[in-house]
């Protein structure tokens, strides 16, 4: 037997967007706010919004050369490096010196 569409103030109570979002509704319940949020401006306006944070998260992350996974499940969740991942020198490269910049070393002796 089919569960009948959630109410607006159950999906709310039951935090059943951000649950959604997160793959975490049983197969029953996802179908049951599926069928509210199709119908309902608030809910609908709060999957779009989760999903648009995601590809800006997306974005941001990749942008900052930090590795971005996404999973084969029906949802996808994000997970991704703190900081990007330098690549290390290969063997035989120099690094680069950084150029002295005006107030670097000793400023008390002139010449």
């Amino acid at each position: 037997m089919e569960r009948a569409a959630v109410t607006h103030d159950e999906a709310v109570s039951t935090m059943a967007t951000e649950r959604y979002m997160l793959g975490e509704l049983s197969a029953e319940d996802r179908d049951a706010f599926e069928a509210h949020y199709f119908d309902c401006e608030v809910c609908a306006y709060g999957v779009k919004a989760c999903q648009d944070l995601i590809e800006a998260l997306i974005v941001a992350a990749e942008s900052e050369g930090c590795h971005v996974v996404q999973s084969t499940t029906s949802q996808r969740r994000i997970s991704m490096s703190a900081l990007p991942v330098e690549d290390e020198p290969e063997e035989g490269d120099e690094k680069e010196e950084k150029p002295e910049q005006p107030g670097d070393g000793d400023e008390g002796s002139k010449d």
